[in-house]
């Protein structure tokens, strides 16, 4: 594909043209200029990057001219920089015909706290001054794929947003919906909508994340902005060592997408070719996933407005017994029911409470033989129940979290799944998942699960999927 990405060595610094972009790396400037096909601007990707760490900030002192090679697939343009917190950096941008990508790879010792990609503290130019410099947008509208509390799907390229794995209905964090969303952000050039379900018209660059399974080791991916500037940065709270060569999660970018969600999906693709995400066959999926669900969460809500007491509270034997009457009473007959928050005991052990359901076993083996699946609400992450040596704690000991990269903590974990799906113990169908947004973040002092995202939602999957294909080849059968 080399003839598909031409190279014109010029005075002024390399200039690429691709398929679908073209590219010029300005000689003795530390950016480089991003446009579509015709010409028109997309960014200035800046080109010194930051990889702060627990003992040094990351200030690139200088950059060293640009080289060019072809590639099985196109053409690397290739920067190495020194660096304060580094022994080398080096930058690859790889040219193909229908994307670019960005890379950042780092030698040396230290524990990273955060990743500025597309930005970082500069102070190899002198005449542009020092300290730290975002790159240029020239585009006007963001779309996030991850919902938030404002059900904004675009916002102004000027203003900051975030993906990740936490969050909760508090200030701020009014986004735990995907935990976590597609690892990709889309702009267009047109500004966004007075109408909040509307979407700007293209084409739209779609910027991602290349990084594999297992190596996500952050809690958030920020898009930062200020006025016609942007860059990204990747959270890793001083959790993930380095010792060695790291090389941070890719940036892909793809062009002339005709609305973000066909973006994501040229996003996924891009995933699959890179080797970044592998192909799954998917089996044919059982009847009752597609029967009626009943969910008590609601009914419950409504007890406790009436009766008073909190939601969880209601979470019993007799008062699921009454909501399900009340559905056949107007002849609806759910084919799944979902036991809510809360009827276990404590919610790290998942034993049932006797207090509110005297026979969880008995009840769910009556819904069985009415031909009706059961299954029971999983607080992901939660410590109730557990010692402290399954936890992930702060510095004042407080456990702030179940932590799944421990293995006497999967060991429990996978004796609750035993309990709940067992035959030999409630025999329940499944989980509904829910709280997978309270990752565990920041300086935590023992444990280590804030290094993996949804980890602890990963461990659960691995263990209930072991346990069922025990029972038949084909889980959730």
């Amino acid at each position: 594909m080399t003839e598909q990405v031409r190279v014109d060595a010029r005075a002024d610094g390399p200039h690429v043209r691709a398929a679908s972009y073209v590219l010029w790396v300005p000689a003795g400037k530390p950016y480089a200029l991003l446009a579509d096909r015709h010409g028109v601007p997309w960014c200035e990707l800046f080109l010194a990057p930051s990889l702060h760490t627990l003992g040094a900030l990351d200030d690139t002192t200088r950059l060293h001219p640009a080289r060019v090679e072809a590639t099985d697939d196109g053409q690397r343009v290739t920067v190495d920089a020194e660096s304060t917190a580094w022994i080398s950096k080096r930058i690859t941008l790889d040219c193909h015909p229908e994307r670019l990508r960005l890379s950042v790879t780092v030698q040396g010792h230290a524990a990273l706290t955060d990743v500025h990609l597309l930005g970082g503290h500069y102070s190899g130019d002198p005449r542009h001054g020092s300290g730290f410099f975002p790159s240029g947008a020239d585009f006007r509208s963001v779309f996030n794929p991850e919902p938030w509390g404002s059900e904004r799907r675009v916002l102004p390229a000027g203003e900051s947003t975030a993906l990740d794995v936490m969050g909760g209905p508090v200030p701020g964090k009014e986004h735990w919906f995907f935990t976590p969303p597609p690892f990709c952000l889309a702009a267009s050039r047109a500004a966004p909508p007075d109408v909040v379900d509307d979407l700007p018209a293209g084409p739209w660059l779609v910027m991602g994340l290349g990084a594999a399974a297992g190596d996500q080791h952050f809690t958030a991916l920020h898009y930062e902005a200020a006025e016609a500037a942007f860059w990204i940065r990747l959270a890793y709270e001083g959790q993930t060592r380095v010792d060695g060569s790291f090389t941070a999660p890719s940036l892909l970018f793809s062009f002339d997408a005709p609305d973000p969600y066909a973006g994501i999906g040229a996003y996924v693709a891009d995933l699959k070719e890179l080797g970044y995400l592998q192909a799954v066959e998917r089996a044919a999926a059982p009847r009752w996933w597609s029967e009626p669900i009943f969910c008590g969460w609601g009914s419950q809500c409504i007890l406790a407005g009436t009766r008073g007491g909190r939601p969880a509270d209601h979470a019993t034997q007799a008062n699921y017994d009454d909501f399900l009457g009340a559905l056949a009473r107007r002849g609806l007959v759910p084919g799944t029911v979902v036991l809510d928050d809360k009827w276990q005991a404590e919610y790290g052990t998942c034993a049932a409470d006797p207090g509110k359901w005297p026979d969880l076993r008995g009840w769910i083996g009556a819904r069985h033989a009415e031909g009706r699946r059961v299954l029971l609400w999983w607080k992901a992450w939660d410590p109730e129940g557990l010692p402290d040596d399954l936890c992930v704690r702060n510095a004042a000991g407080v456990r702030v979290a179940a932590d799944p990269s421990n293995p006497a903590y999967e060991a429990a974990l996978r004796a609750s799944v035993r309990r709940m799906l067992a035959p030999g113990g409630y025999d329940a169908d499944g989980f509904k998942v829910d709280f997978s947004a309270r990752t565990p973040s920041g300086p935590v002092c023992a444990g280590t699960a804030s290094r993996g995202g949804s980890s602890c939602c990963t461990a659960c999957w691995r263990s209930s999927t072991t346990r069922r294909s025990a029972r038949s080849p084909t889980p959730w059968s």
